[in-house]
C-alpha cells in the first residue's frame, strides 16, 4: 500500500505557524521603532529646553565680559533709566523673557533673548568683578559666572555696583 503525498504546497498548519511568527516579528519591530521614536522626541524636547537657557547665557557672557561698568538694579529702576535715556545697556528678566536694551547713538534697540523661563532667574554678585547669572526653565536650570576682565584694567579698579541679587543689570560697554 502506498501513500501519496502532494509535495506542491503548504499545509494549513505550516501557513498558520508562519503567519504567527511573522506577526510576532512585525509587532516586535514596530515596538522597537516606537520606543526609539519616543526616545528621540524626548531628547529633542530636552535639547530645546536646555538651548532656551544655554544660548541666552552664552549671549549674555559675550555681551557682559568686556563691560567697563556694571550695576545690579531692579527692573523698575531699569525701566525708569530707559525712559530718561541713560547711555547704558540694560538687561532684565520679566514675565519669563530676557530683555536686552542695547544703547547705540542715543537710541535703544530691544532684543528678546529667551522666552519660557521661570521666575527663579537672577543676577547676583559673586565677587567684586564676578557676576553670576542663574536661568531656569520648566525642566532645566543653569548658572554661569562671568569675570569682568576690564574691571581690573581701570584706574581706580571698578567693582560691580548695586544690589547683591536682583532681576536687572545696567552696564556700559567699552565700545560705547
Amino acid at each position: 500500500m502506498s501513500c501519496y503525498y502532494n509535495k506542491k504546497g503548504f499545509t494549513l498548519i505550516e501557513i498558520i505557524v508562519v503567519i504567527a511568527i511573522s506577526s510576532i516579528l512585525i509587532t516586535a519591530i514596530f515596538s522597537v521603532l516606537s520606543f526609539a521614536q519616543r526616545g528621540l522626541s524626548m531628547s529633542e524636547k530636552r535639547f530645546q529646553t536646555q538651548s532656551g537657557v544655554r544660548i541666552p547665557l552664552e549671549y549674555l557672557s559675550k555681551q557682559l565680559r568686556n563691560a567697563s561698568s556694571l550695576s545690579i538694579i531692579t527692573i523698575e529702576q531699569a525701566k525708569q533709566d530707559l525712559l530718561n535715556n541713560k547711555a547704558n545697556d540694560y538687561i532684565f528678566i520679566e514675565n519669563g523673557k530676557i530683555h536686552h536694551y542695547k544703547y547705540n547713538s542715543g537710541t535703544y534697540t530691544e532684543l528678546i533673548l529667551s522666552e519660557g523661563l521661570t521666575e527663579n532667574n537672577i543676577f547676583s554678585k559673586a565677587g567684586d568683578d564676578v557676576l553670576s547669572i542663574s536661568l531656569s526653565s520648566q525642566a532645566y536650570q543653569s548658572t554661569t559666572n562671568i569675570k569682568m576682565i576690564n574691571f581690573s584694567l581701570t584706574s581706580p579698579v571698578t567693582i560691580i555696583q548695586g544690589e547683591i541679587t536682583d532681576k536687572a543689570i545696567k552696564f556700559s560697554r567699552v565700545n560705547n
